[in-house]
């Protein structure tokens, strides 16, 4: 066991999906927890975290528990802005930051894929950087662990097996250097920034600049190995609904694997270029909150930067495949069997509709006559106040839209060896109730 009552955790992401299920495990093994949060909608962080923790079916668990305001009262909330100087902590907030925490734990991440290559390396590379600084000025950091993705090796040989490791990345021959490269992107013109994305990703293989971002920062975060303290990497796939633990069924919000599966509930799934027989790797929530506890501790546990592994899948492909044919055809005999409860003549169809496959040139012309669509029938709703629901309609058919193009369609299995062993090593940090469950899922 790595953890106890004086450990002391800095946690960005805390009111998303991932970091709210680490928050939920943190509370059980550490004695304090600092959560960074914005004012948002009028609420400042307090309000914030005080309805997450007494409202939120997320952790109904600890509230029921004899001592679940003991557990709860572990929560500090502190007001940050990470992509401004000094992660928009306040001097006071600063100083006690450094003094408290020995872990910082990075899950806040935006999800917008297309952002002006500034943008990405503003909310991507350098919140991380920021937290990096942070934690050197800390007086007794131990780790510090940072939630990626899978896909940042997407640019490898379709049908890969990916390691769990970082791949070369060179540009006209030449071994990229992110500082080097995060300098050279930043300190360009708008317009002349956007050109040169354009050629990176097409040097790299890269679909956008979410990916070319989190690549980046993950070789600074490698780079800083040691300095003060381990640091490891999760790499999380497409992330569904929590398995087991604290709230099975439990979805946080609409996007990943869960878009996917109301895509097809819905109906706004009903082609796609995205190979049918090919993979799509998934990963429960609770799963990944659990590999990054562990990761975590598994770094506090290292007598050294060099010991052990630092990088880790958390994936299904490898263990328990599933082809996107299987995925739809199992969401699609579960909706028929239990419909929607909300059903809307114009938005959503009485069933499933069946899974068409189509070419690159179909897809293209399928898909901008639905944009038309449901772009018609969400300036509908605005004009019935249904702003909300139009917003939602339109995300959904966006991220299915991106999700089922052919360029989405890798079919790489990510090795999660580490992963598994992770588990079964440090199951004390994660404890019983989820260690036999996530290594199954993790094994196959």
């Amino acid at each position: 066991m790595t953890f106890n009552d004086k450990t002391v955790v800095l946690l960005t992401g805390c009111t998303g999906y991932i970091g709210g299920l680490v928050l939920e495990e943190l509370l059980r093994v550490v004695g304090k927890v600092y959560v960074t949060v914005r004012t948002k909608r009028g609420q400042e962080p307090q309000q914030r975290v005080s309805s997450l923790l007494l409202e939120h079916p997320l952790f109904a668990s600890i509230r029921n528990q004899p001592d679940g305001a003991e557990l709860l009262a572990k929560v500090v909330a502190v007001a940050a802005d990470l992509a401004a100087p000094a992660c928009g902590f306040t001097a006071l907030v600063e100083a006690e930051l450094k003094k408290q925490v020995n872990i910082i734990i990075h899950c806040a991440a935006s999800l917008s894929l297309e952002l002006h290559i500034h943008d990405a390396l503003a909310q991507t590379y350098f919140t991380t950087k920021g937290l990096l600084h942070l934690a050197q000025g800390c007086r007794s950091m131990q780790a510090f662990c940072f939630v990626s993705t899978a896909y940042v090796n997407a640019n490898q040989p379709r049908g890969s097996l990916i390691e769990e490791k970082i791949y070369p990345l060179s540009d006209n021959g030449a071994p990229v250097q992110q500082a080097e490269l995060v300098a050279k992107l930043m300190g360009l013109p708008i317009d002349a920034a956007e050109t040169e994305t354009r050629r990176l990703l097409k040097t790299f293989g890269y679909l956008n600049t979410y990916l070319l971002s989190k690549t980046l920062t993950e070789r600074m975060v490698m780079e800083r190995d040691g300095k003060p303290c381990p640091v490891c990497i999760v790499r999380p796939a497409l992330c569904g609904a929590v398995a087991k633990v604290p709230c099975p069924g439990y979805i946080g919000n609409a996007s990943g694997a869960t878009s996917a599966i109301l895509a097809v509930a819905t109906g706004l799934a009903t082609f796609t270029g995205y190979g049918l027989d090919s993979l799509l790797p998934l990963v429960p929530g609770d799963v990944v909150a659990a590999v990054v506890v562990a990761a975590t501790a598994a770094q506090v546990a290292a007598s050294s930067p060099a010991e052990g592994q630092s990088i880790y899948h958390v994936c299904s492909s490898a263990t328990f495949p599933i082809t996107l044919r299987e995925f739809h055809d199992h969401i699609a005999d579960y909706f028929r069997r239990d419909p929607l409860l909300k059903q809307n003549a114009l938005l959503v169809p009485s069933q499933p509709k069946r899974m068409l496959w189509v070419s690159d040139g179909e897809f293209r012309w399928r898909a901008m006559l639905k944009t038309v669509h449901y772009w018609l029938i969400c300036m509908v709703l605005n004009i019935m106040g249904q702003g909300r629901l139009a917003t939602k309609l339109m995300l959904g058919w966006n991220t299915w839209k991106n999700l089922g193009s052919s360029a989405m369609d890798h079919n790489m299995r990510y090795s999660c060896e580490g992963a598994r062993k992770l588990l079964q090593a440090h199951y004390a940090a994660v404890e019983r109730r989820l260690t036999h469950h996530c290594c199954s899922f993790l094994q196959g």
